[in-house]
């Protein structure tokens, strides 16, 4: 298959279309894929150290006063156009786009041209989704609330690529007896006590991780690994410095982090969410309040619903209350156990065989 794969703003849109891509060429080295997305942004760096090829775009979100939203607008069928020209070697047989404005002029390029489908991660879709979705053969969304946001007859449910990979790796965790293994032994962790694994995503969270300074300066019952985001750690570290149970990280991988760890606390992403689920974790979450449309906190609302993970509003949320939330779920092996198993009931794991098989499918048939 030739694929064309359209990505970019952010990690939330950018990891899904990346492990989408490594299935393709695990399932078949002989499949060509192109990434599409804009240059000077995270993917025009994430994708190609993955080791794709990567076609920049021109583009811009819609925002800003009516003028600034006009001159959007203009881009995309500007890019749009050049893109048709720079697409005519390569030939796709199919597009999947993953969101963002990256999407818009590679959608229009194409629409009519080869199968067009959409990916959205979250349970509130963005607008650039939206807005493509009349040009799409399919929508493939990953939480059931989606679906009223785009024509039903288009709506296939099948989940996050990320859990896949999420899955993939638990299983291979689970042949090496789970904690016995290099994980543990890189970060000088005990295998034989448990494991809180906190992340808030790539860049960390200022007001969280100010409050998390206080909380794993108590005892929790538990090891702690703290992954800050690399804006925050020499500020972090310079507080909270390592200790017997307490490792402080500027990065760390977060699926293997989250196999390994007994209790996890995260923002609301959805792929974070997705790779929880499909891991079958316990889980506290705080969604962030600044992501556009309360994102966050519909894909965490989900979860915590379904009794799978327990959500805590950062407004809400004080140095004890989240003291005490970890150490009750870090003490009570029962609830973790029982949070851990509703999770799992709402993973994808085949989301990325899935996904394949219906690009497939749309190429047999066109």
């Amino acid at each position: 298959m030739r694929v064309c794969i359209a990505t970019g703003g952010t990690g939330g849109h950018i990891y899904p279309a990346i492990a989408l891509a490594q299935k393709l060429k695990e399932d078949d080295p002989d499949n060509r894929i192109l990434f599409l997305g804009t240059k000077n942004h995270m993917e025009s760096v994430l994708v190609p150290q993955a080791g794709f090829d990567f076609l920049a775009t021109r583009g811009r979100g819609l925002r800003g006063n009516p003028i600034q939203k006009a001159m959007a607008v203009f881009g995309w069928w500007t890019a749009s156009r050049q893109l048709k020209k720079q697409l005519k070697e390569f030939k796709p047989q199919v597009l999947i786009g993953f969101g963002g404005y990256a999407s818009v002029p590679a959608v229009l390029a194409l629409k009519g041209q080869c199968p067009v489908f959409l990916h959205e991660q979250n349970a509130f879709p963005g607008k650039a989704n939206r807005f493509l979705a009349r040009y799409a053969q399919k929508v493939i969304t990953c939480y059931p609330e989606a679906e009223q946001y785009f024509p039903k007859d288009k709506v296939v449910l099948l989940g996050n690529p990320r859990a896949s990979i999420a899955a993939a790796l638990q299983k291979k965790d689970d042949a090496l007896q789970k904690k016995e293994d290099a994980f543990f032994k890189q970060y000088q962790l005990n295998p034989k006590e448990k494991l809180l694994f906190a992340f808030m995503g790539s860049q960390g969270s200022e007001s969280v991780n100010e409050m998390l300074v206080e909380v794993f300066s108590k005892p929790l019952g538990a090891q702690v690994l703290y992954a800050t985001g690399k804006a925050h750690y020499d500020l972090i570290k310079s507080k909270l410095p390592d200790s017997k149970s307490r490792k402080v990280v500027d990065y760390v991988d977060g699926i293997k982090a989250m196999a390994n760890a007994d209790l996890i606390l995260a923002r609301g992403g959805a792929t974070s969410a997705a790779e929880i689920a499909a891991l079958g974790k316990a889980s506290v979450i705080i969604p962030s309040p600044y992501v556009p449309d309360d994102a966050q906190v519909k894909n965490t609302r989900y979860l915590s619903e379904a009794g799978a993970a327990v959500m805590l509003e950062e407004k809400k949320l004080s140095v004890q209350s989240l003291w005490q939330t970890l150490s009750d779920l870090i003490q009570d092996d029962i609830k973790r156990s029982t949070m851990a198993a509703k999770a799992k009931a709402l993973g994808k794991p085949q989301a990325c065989s899935d996904i394949i098989s219906l690009l497939k499918a749309s190429i047999s048939h066109g």
